[in-house]
C-alpha cells in the first residue's frame, strides 16, 4: 500500500506494471499516477482487459444461464460498474491480494469459483426437477451476484480523496478525477459494514429489471438478501455455494472478512 503522501514526486506521469499476485509474472493493466501521486481513473474495458481477468470473465460467462444480450445487461454491466468503483484498491494490507487492483482480482476469482461450484447440483435443492428447471436461471444469476458482492465490505478499510480534495469512497461511485486512498486506522467493523453500507453498495449494483424478475421467485431474492447482509439463518443454497467457493482457495490466501456461515448438510434436506 502506498503512503498517503509520496516523499518524492516524478515530474512525469509514472507508469507501473504490477504482477497479478505475488510470485506471478503475468502483467496486468498499467496503473498510472500523476506527478502529485494521484491515480488516473480507468474505464472498465481497461480494468478488465488483463489476461487473468479475461480468463475469469470467460469462466463466468460460460456458466451464467442467460442469452448473451441478457448476460451483458444483467451481469456484465454491473460487473463493469463495480470495476470502475473499485479501480486499483487492494483487498488487504498483506497477502496474495494486497497489490494494486487486488480487490477486483479477488472479486472476479470468487465469482468464477461460485459459478463453478454451482454446477455441482441443480438449485434450489429439494424441489421436483420440473420446478428446479423453472427456477434455475434465477438461482444461477443469484450465484453470480453472491460472488460479485461478497467482498464489497472490504471497501470499509479505505478512505479516498480526489484531486480536488473532495472525499471518495471506493465501492460507492467511480472517481470522477484523479484519486488516492489509504487504509483507515483502525479498520472499521467489517461485519457491521456488511449489514449496512456494504449491502447498500450491493443493491445499488442490481439492475431494476433484475429485482422485478427475481420478485417472481421470492425464495431466491430472500436468499440473496440474506447472504448480502450477512443474515443467513439455517439453510441457504447461495451461502452453501459461496462456502464451497471460498474453501477452494489455498489456505491463508483470503483476507479476513467475516466467518463462513455454516448451513445444514446437503443430505439432511434432500428427500
Amino acid at each position: 500500500m502506498l503512503p498517503w503522501f509520496r516523499k518524492s514526486l516524478s515530474r512525469k506521469a509514472e507508469e507501473k506494471i504490477l504482477p497479478v499476485s505475488p510470485g506471478n509474472t503475468q502483467e496486468k493493466a498499467l496503473f498510472i499516477r500523476d506527478s502529485d501521486g494521484f491515480y488516473l481513473p480507468k474505464p472498465a474495458d481497461i480494468l478488465l482487459a488483463t489476461p487473468q481477468r479475461q480468463n475469469w470473465l470467460q469462466q463466468i460467462s460460460r456458466v451464467v444461464a442467460l442469452p448473451d444480450n441478457q448476460y451483458r445487461a444483467l451481469c456484465l454491466s454491473p460487473l463493469q460498474t463495480l470495476a470502475e468503483r473499485l479501480q486499483c484498491v487492494p483487498a488487504s494490507k498483506t497477502g496474495k491480494y494486497a497489490g494494486e487492483g487486488g480487490l477486483l482480482d479477488l472479486t472476479l476469482n470468487t465469482t468464477a469459483w461460485c459459478m463453478r461450484m454451482s454446477q455441482k447440483e441443480m438449485l434450489p435443492r429439494g424441489l421436483p426437477s420440473e420446478e428446479q428447471s423453472r427456477q434455475f436461471s434465477a438461482w444461477n444469476v443469484c450465484v453470480f451476484y453472491t460472488g460479485l458482492f461478497y467482498w464489497l465490505p472490504l471497501t470499509a478499510q479505505f478512505e479516498g480523496q480526489l484531486n480536488s480534495l473532495s472525499p471518495w469512497q471506493p465501492g460507492i461511485s467511480p472517481p470522477s478525477e484523479p484519486y488516492r486512498f489509504r487504509f483507515h486506522e483502525p479498520v472499521p467493523d467489517i461485519a457491521h459494514f456488511r449489514r449496512t453500507t456494504g449491502a447498500m453498495m450491493a443493491f445499488r449494483l442490481l439492475p431494476e429489471k433484475v429485482i422485478h424478475w427475481l420478485s417472481g421467485t421470492p425464495k431466491v431474492l430472500q436468499a440473496l438478501s440474506d447472504v448480502v447482509t450477512g443474515q443467513v439463518n439455517g439453510d441457504n443454497d447461495l451461502q452453501r455455494v459461496l462456502n464451497e467457493a471460498l474453501a477452494a482457495f489455498p489456505a491463508g490466501t483470503l483476507p479476513a472478512c467475516s466467518p463462513v456461515v455454516s448451513v445444514p448438510d446437503a443430505s439432511s434436506s434432500v428427500p
